[in-house]
């Protein structure tokens, strides 16, 4: 069993799409497809349902992934422990993400293949950062970072995800009783989702009961497919995490979109390593349109 191996299978089990992971990780589809084939062979049990040209992570996929997502970020941490302890000097690329943790951290572990060498600083909260260190900044509009050279990544709505058998119990609609009277599951440390749903609430004049936070978008839906609760999560980002038995709906009277930029901090210097992680997040992004 080798290590990128079981990155592969971390991040098919993320999408829950093959193309997907082989578009992130930038190898042929049947590079992934033979090995989580592998992995299955050597695990003795399937790990994914095939479902014509659909995957869907099965109950022993979902087993395997609580135990080597915790024991694959041992690894990187213990890595970048090592990295920090020697003596060496080496090239630092500090980051600021306020929104698309997903995507920031995806592009991380490419960016990581490319330039072992480059420390990375990951912070998600403005609060612990001195803006001044950061080199680039992944957020919406904030006037915070006017006058920082921008690129736009993305833009995408807001929408309901359900489960289909959770669906026909309101007979194939949603209807603002219906999101008033709705368990909600989102993830900790999100600004845009608890934006998102107490945009979500004043609009319907309601507070949303939020019964599960989940540090992992993969538990979100996953809670999702089990009729624990709905959610309401960014359309493209997710699209491709989405298992079958999840339908996404947009509301017929409201609409809250998510637009994502990469800033950069025009008081720090150019570097290689700035420049090959705005080139891979871009290439991800556009992925996802």
């Amino acid at each position: 069993m080798e290590l990128l191996q079981l990155r592969y299978f971390l991040s098919a089990a993320k999408t829950q799409n093959f193309t997907t992971t082989a578009k992130i990780y930038r190898v042929p589809v049947s590079n992934i497809s033979q090995t989580i084939k592998k992995l299955e062979n050597e695990l003795g049990t399937q790990l994914f349902d095939r479902l014509g040209n659909r995957v869907c992570i099965n109950k022993q996929g979902a087993v395997f992934y609580a135990h080597i997502s915790s024991a694959i970020s041992a690894i990187d941490e213990g890595v970048a422990a090592v990295a920090k302890s020697t003596a060496r000097s080496h090239e630092t690329l500090y980051l600021l993400a306020l929104s698309n943790r997903d995507m920031v951290s995806t592009c991380i572990a490419l960016f990581h293949h490319t330039c072992p060498d480059v420390e990375v600083i990951f912070e998600h909260n403005l609060q612990k950062v001195n803006l001044e260190s950061a080199d680039l900044i992944i957020s919406g509009e904030d006037p915070v970072f006017d006058g920082f050279p921008k690129l736009h990544l993305l833009d995408e709505d807001f929408k309901i995800a359900i489960s289909r058998q959770m669906l026909t119990t309101v007979h194939d609609e949603i209807t603002p009783e219906t999101l008033r009277k709705a368990n909600y599951i989102t993830l900790a440390k999100s600004k845009s989702f608890e934006n998102a749903l107490l945009a979500l609430g004043k609009h319907y004049h309601f507070t949303p009961t939020i019964t599960f936070v989940c540090e992992d978008p993969f538990y979100v839906l996953k809670y999702v497919t089990d009729n624990m609760g709905i959610a309401y999560i960014p359309s493209k980002t997710w699209k491709h995490r989405m298992s079958p038995d999840i339908a996404l709906l947009a509301l017929p009277d409201f609409k809250l979109e998510r637009h994502t930029y990469l800033y950069r901090n025009p008081e720090r210097g150019p570097s290689n390593a700035v420049e090959k992680f705005m080139d891979i997040l871009q290439d991800i992004s556009r992925s996802m349109q």
